[in-house]
């Protein structure tokens, strides 16, 4: 047994799991294809209720003792597992862990089918030897078949037979777990993206891009549900940007040209910048022609030889001649919502993440951005603090790792980080039904609904984009919408600040996890928000679960 395990079980039944995790995460750093390791990640991670990701461990561990094709220092454990009891009662427990785990994320249904695949195996159901285990996993069994079908005939009940697309609906709502995305081993990077080293750097970075005089700062706020970028719950800063000097309405206080930019694939785009492009047939005859990839292997087009170069030089040598056709059809079933291109983006960060051979969370113009994260409501009669999140981020994050040749064991990618990016993005990105963008400097600036910003594409309409704007069409201008004084803090507003209250709260606390308590927000008729904060009926715990 290895030190980090050693002490890890040690730490678990003291009840220190955050120490246990940490201590297991050590140890598969040394020696990540071990499956016990993962196999009591998994169990730490159930205890810490971080329930996707003890799926996710589980099934590492599960993959380890089952493939043939997972190297090990000795042998395969699949070729071990034949003859060897503790590694058919780990695989058992693997299988326990993955059900469990997905059970309590919300998603019985999945859970089903996990159970189903272990009882029906013709091998692997004869490693549960002791009769109460076979009763337990029947019983089990039975009760996620029983939640699922319940599940299914609440939502059946609940939306109306007029939908036209009910029943894609309803298999959507089945595959959503939830979560608080509550990650105690991460909140000292949170809390150190506003430290004075980074404010600094930021301010240094900035500053050329700057037409007026402002600066980067640390916001204070009184509780969680401020209008910061998003409510993580963990600190009360935020980096915010602030005038130094009085800015006139109208004034271009800065642009900026975007970080990253990805599209869905459905017309003719540069895969670099998604600029239009002409298409094989002619279409978009005033479009420039494609510039395809140099390499006779890959399909990748661009507008221009340098947007090639551009990607070649941060991303594309890890995409050249991959087939992204698996992603783009799991991103195509839609189950990830208005966040249904984020993958994509994922896909590159990896890449970049995977070049630089760094951690994605440590890629510059991302370790300053906020995240995602489910508010803390004003209201104290409010208790659910999660949200849901589609259990189709399994797959993505699997289907990124095998486009990039990136091993599922590498601790430099785990889940947890894909899950952490994934909100950071959900929070951060502008763009349009064809493509999306992210901005390193525009998505630090905060949210009021009495703003006095606006942000402007420089060329917000496709069929403007000529030769003229070749390497400047997706740039964003960061403009004043009003006279802003001296100290005053930049806002925009994430929302149309001219509908209800409650209107606004509909697409704040779901969208950026927090409340607004502007001087707006306060003086209007009090609403009771409680109703954002519900979590779908099928999501909602019972007592013994």
């Amino acid at each position: 047994m290895s030190n980090h395990r050693e002490k890890g079980n040690e730490a678990f039944k003291k009840g220190d799991f955050v120490s246990s995790w940490t201590l297991y995460t050590q140890g598969l750093s040394e020696d990540p294809t071990d499956p016990f390791l993962w196999c009591n990640r998994s169990l730490v991670n159930i205890k810490l209720e971080t329930f996707e990701l003890g799926y996710m461990d589980a099934q590492k561990a599960r993959d380890l003792l089952t493939s043939s094709s997972i190297p090990n220092p000795n042998s395969p454990y699949s070729t071990r597992l034949l003859e060897d009891i503790n590694l058919q009662s780990l695989l058992i427990k693997a299988y326990r862990r993955m059900a469990e785990s997905m059970s309590l994320f919300g998603v019985s249904q999945r859970a089903v089918v996990i159970l189903e695949n272990l009882i029906n195996h013709p091998t692997y159901s004869k490693y549960i030897t002791n009769n109460k285990d076979k009763e337990d996993f029947n019983a089990m069994l039975e009760k996620c078949r029983n939640k699922s079908k319940s599940t299914r005939e609440t939502l059946t009940r609940s939306i109306p037979d007029t939908n036209a697309s009910k029943q894609e609906y309803i298999e959507k709502c089945l595959d959503m777990g939830s979560s608080d995305f509550d990650y105690p081993w991460d909140r000292k990077r949170q809390e150190n993206r506003c430290s004075d080293a980074n404010i600094q750097l930021l301010q240094k970075e900035l500053t050329p891009y700057l037409q007026c005089n402002v600066s980067v700062g640390r916001v204070t706020f009184a509780n969680s549900n401020s209008s910061n970028s998003s409510s993580s719950g963990f600190s009360s800063f935020q980096i915010g940007v602030f005038t130094e000097d009085d800015i006139p309405e109208g004034m271009v206080i800065w642009k900026e040209e975007p970080f990253l930019v990805v599209h869905p694939y459905t017309i003719p785009r540069c895969h670099h910048c998604a600029r239009r492009i002409r298409g094989v047939n002619n279409e978009h005859p005033e479009a420039p022609p494609n510039f395809k990839c140099e390499k006779s292997n890959c399909d990748e087009v661009f507008c221009s030889k340098q947007c090639y170069e551009m990607a070649e030089s941060r991303y594309h040598t890890l995409l050249c001649g991959k087939d992204l056709q698996p992603l783009l059809s799991l991103v195509r079933q839609g189950k990830s919502g208005n966040n249904d291109k984020n993958p994509m983006m994922l896909l590159k960060l990896f890449a970049i993440a995977k070049i630089k051979k760094i951690s994605p969370l440590d890629v510059s113009n991302i370790r300053y951005l906020s995240q995602f994260h489910p508010s803390k409501p004003s209201s104290p009669s409010i208790h659910n603090t999660s949200t849901t999140l589609p259990a189709i981020l399994i797959e993505y994050y699997l289907e990124t790792l095998s486009i990039l040749g990136i091993s599922p064991y590498d601790a430099k990618y785990d889940f947890w980080i894909y899950i952490t990016l994934f909100n950071i993005l959900r929070v951060n990105v502008f763009g349009s039904p064809g493509y999306l963008c992210l901005y390193r400097f525009i998505s630090l600036i905060n949210h009021s609904c009495q703003f006095n910003i606006t942000t402007l594409h420089l060329i917000s309409n496709d069929e403007d984009r000529t030769p003229k704007y070749e390497f400047e069409e997706n740039d964003m201008a960061v403009i004043s919408s009003r006279e802003i004084e001296r100290g005053e803090q930049i806002l925009a507003s994430y929302c149309d600040p001219n509908i209800s209250k409650m209107r606004r709260g509909m697409v704040l606390v779901p969208t950026y996890g927090f409340e607004c308590d502007c001087e707006k927000c306060k003086n209007e008729d009090p609403k009771d928000l409680s109703s954002l904060y519900s979590i779908p009926l099928w999501l909602i715990k019972t007592p013994e679960e």
